[in-house]
Formats: C-alpha cells, structure tokens, sequence
C-alpha cells in the first residue's frame, strides 16, 4: 500500500532509503555535548543567512531606488518611510541570527 497527500514522497523516499543518511546515530564514543548530525551548525547557518540578506537585499533596492521620474509621482517621505522599515527589518533579522546562532554549536 502506498500512502496518499502530500506526505506521500516522504514515505516513497524513506522506504527507498534516501533520506535515511541525513539521520545517522552519532557514534557512541562521542561525548553527550555532541551535536546530532542532522543539526546545522553556526557556519551552515551563517552561509544561509548571507544568502538570504543578499536576495533580501536585492529586493528592497527595488523599493528604494527610484529614477527621477518615478519620485516624481510618490508622495514626499515614502522613500524615507521605506528606508527606515527595510533597517528596522534588517537590524531584527541581525538581532535573530545572533540569538539563534548562540544555541548552535
């Protein structure tokens, strides 16, 4: 029997065996402080978070750099609006990375 939804590839792939290595046992001489090995660590995380605000990035300066024409029809302030929300939402993001990455090994 085969299982149905979306859980479906899931299940196909586990009886297949492809996503039993990510799973492995760490070995038992490891010291109990060890990491499982399916955590990420701060240095996968760090390269994940660098792509994420390079896209982030990207897309903000589409919000924020405007020809002379096109500031002409948006109304006095919204571009320095939009500045503050893209650093407060960047300074938050810095502010869960931290607090995130200080709980990874």
């Amino acid at each position: 029997a085969t299982s149905t939804g979306s859980t479906a590839w899931v299940a196909a792939a586990v009886k297949r065996g492809l996503a039993l290595g990510r799973f492995k046992q760490t070995s038992s001489s490891a010291s109990s402080m060890a990491a499982p090995s399916w955590q990420s660590s701060q240095e996968d995380m760090k390269k994940v978070y660098a792509t994420y605000r390079r896209l982030c990035d990207a897309d903000s300066s589409k919000l924020l750099e405007h020809t002379a024409r096109e500031r002409a029809f948006l109304p006095p302030g919204l571009m320095t609006e939009r500045q503050r929300h893209e650093e407060e939402a960047s300074s938050a993001n810095e502010a869960f990375m931290d607090a995130f990455l200080n709980h990874l090994p």
